[in-house]
């Protein structure tokens, strides 16, 4: 029996000193059928040079430049254009994955034929390479992977494969979330089909000072926020009349703290004055009131750029 093919996608800027690293990851990778693409968006140190001399040594490397910088997003719409596979897999270009990692997730997909979109856990690293912590994510069955997901990203994006038609079916990834295009995607795809998690390092995370996660944290939170509000508003039954519904839905004080933290970011656009506060005086019950209100902002917000998507 032919073995499904993957398209593992990286769009790389600026990472020319982990770069090899990574592509040598998936290249290494026990399960072979794979191509990879891989797209730089105008870096500005030898990252391109790089990538173009490791694919003279492998023909699964297909290589594209943007002409100018347009960021992930965008540059990943792009890559998505030239997907032969039957699975797609995600990889940044300063992490690294497991020999074995594809080879796991294809048997998880066979094992769960419903299953059409995939994590697993992973290790946090520095930039040097040593270990920080392991980032441990429970195999939780698709259901509680919902609950848990409409308040929070738990994936690891570097980790992730999903199968190729669900994605196009909800649209792939949408250009209006420059930040959280994945935990939006996760959403979208969760409403049409199982999504699983494995409890294993298959992934090497890296923490450094250029890398997105760390330098845009409450963009990130915000985009977050907007991506939970608007793929899971039904699910919630949200509106200004019925917060002691969306209490209910509360499981983990926890898995709001982020987004607490990075609303003022927003808020500050344009919010009306009784919002503008300090967040930390108010009690557990109050975040929450507030925390509805502002989904609801986020929903008038996404209903002005309806041709950003």
């Amino acid at each position: 029996m032919k073995k499904p093919k993957i398209s593992v996608l990286m769009a790389t800027y600026n990472c020319e000193r982990y770069v090899s690293e990574s592509i040598n990851s998936i290249l290494n990778q026990t399960y072979k059928n794979f191509e990879f693409l891989i797209i730089d968006d105008c870096s500005k140190d030898k990252t391109a040079l790089i990538v173009k001399e490791l694919s003279l040594n492998d023909s699964r490397i297909k290589i594209f430049n943007n002409k100018k910088n347009i960021g992930l997003t965008k540059s990943l719409i792009k890559l998505t254009k030239f997907v032969k596979g039957d699975f797609i897999a995600r990889i940044d270009g300063d992490d690294i994955s497991f020999s074995n990692r594809f080879e796991e997730q294809i048997k998880w997909f066979k094992k769960n034929p419903k299953g059409i979109l995939l994590g697993t856990s992973g290790i946090k690293i520095h930039e040097d390479g040593n270990k920080i912590k392991d980032l441990n994510i429970p195999p939780l069955n698709s259901s509680k992977i919902v609950k848990k997901l409409i308040f929070t990203n738990f994936y690891l994006h570097s980790s992730m494969m999903f199968k190729k038609i669900p994605f196009l079916k909800v649209g792939g990834y949408r250009k209006f979330f420059t930040f959280s295009q994945d935990y939006d995607l996760w959403c979208r795809m969760s409403k049409i089909g199982e999504i699983g998690n494995l409890a294993k390092n298959l992934i090497k995370i890296r923490s450094h000072e250029k890398s997105i996660s760390f330098k845009k944290k409450n963009k990130q939170s915000v985009f977050a926020l907007i991506a939970s509000c608007l793929n899971y508003k039904d699910t919630l039954k949200l509106n200004r009349h019925n917060e002691q519904s969306f209490l209910k839905y509360i499981k983990n004080q926890k898995d709001l703290k982020t987004h607490f933290r990075s609303l003022r970011y927003l808020y500050s656009l344009n919010l009306p004055k009784k919002f503008k506060l300090n967040f930390f005086s108010l009690s557990f019950k109050e975040k929450i009131y507030l925390f509805s209100d502002f989904k609801f902002l986020c929903i008038k917000i996404l209903k002005n750029n309806l041709n950003e998507f």
